[in-house]
Order: C-alpha cells, then structure tokens, then sequence
C-alpha cells in the first residue's frame, strides 16, 4: 500500500507527457511514476549515498518521459 508523499516540480510540457502516458497505459500517474523510479533505482549505483540518488533522482524527473 502506497502511504508516503513524495513531491517537485516540473515543466508544463514533462506533466502534459506523463499525463498523456499515464492515459495510454490506462493507469494513474502515479503508476507511471512509481513504475519509471524503480526502473531508475534498478539501473542506479548501488554504492552511491543516499544524497546522490536524491540529487540524481530529482535531475532525472525533470529530463524522463
């Protein structure tokens, strides 16, 4: 069960793709979301600290989809 918020900001047009993707695959944004970060998170270097993946996490969101 999901419980944690987790928030940033985005360009209009990076909302308007995941908005529109998440309407293709017919599930919420949230799924797509949740589903593109743990994609990341598999491909990520498992020996980095936890404030570079942050950092990394944030500069991926506003580049991915």
């Amino acid at each position: 069960m999901r419980t944690e918020v987790y928030s940033w900001r985005l360009s209009g047009e990076l909302k308007s793709d995941l908005e529109r993707e998440a309407r293709l695959r017919k599930v919420p944004v949230s799924t797509v979301l949740e589903s593109a970060v743990r994609d990341w998170l598999k491909k990520g270097d498992a020996d980095a600290s936890e404030e570079e993946l942050q950092r990394r996490l944030h500069s991926t969101a506003a580049t991915c989809l």
